[in-house]
């Protein structure tokens, strides 16, 4: 093998292991098409490649918080999760879990999106869906 093409797969290895860890956010609970009864759901997260922090205005690279949004889209990309918009709930405080209230019967979609302390979501997007149901109560 040649000097510059031993130098180049040398370089190559290097900055394989050099990279970053791929952020990834999982919806755990609810599962996929679970159907609940009740008006409260239980929302279990969790993430790897990064740290999930308290929520801190700075936009620090490896840090972040969850949200989640039921039956709400996605922010613009570049936007801020919006704070007054239903549906949206920020865990501002580096929590994973969280449970759900006054939830209405029938069908929902949740997405779990991974923001930066200023509540930008990450780039590249870092999320997950799941759609459940929710039962009418019993008469």
């Amino acid at each position: 093998m040649t000097r510059p093409l031993l130098i180049c797969f040398t370089l190559l290895a290097l900055s394989a292991c050099a990279s970053e860890p791929a952020v990834d956010v999982r919806i755990l609970t609810p599962e996929e098409g679970a159907l609940l009864s009740g008006d409260s759901v239980v929302v279990t997260l969790s993430a790897t490649g990064i740290d999930i922090v308290p929520a801190d205005g700075l936009a620090t690279p490896g840090r972040a918080h969850h949200h989640l949004l039921l039956d709400a889209p996605l922010p613009a990309a570049g936007s801020p999760v919006p704070v007054d918009q239903p549906g949206v709930v920020h865990l501002g405080t580096g929590d994973s879990t969280l449970t759900l209230t006054n939830v209405t019967p029938g069908e929902h979609t949740l997405i779990a999106v991974l923001a930066l302390g200023n509540h930008v979501p990450l780039d590249p997007w870092a999320v997950d869906t799941v759609r459940f149901a929710l039962a009418p109560p019993e008469e």
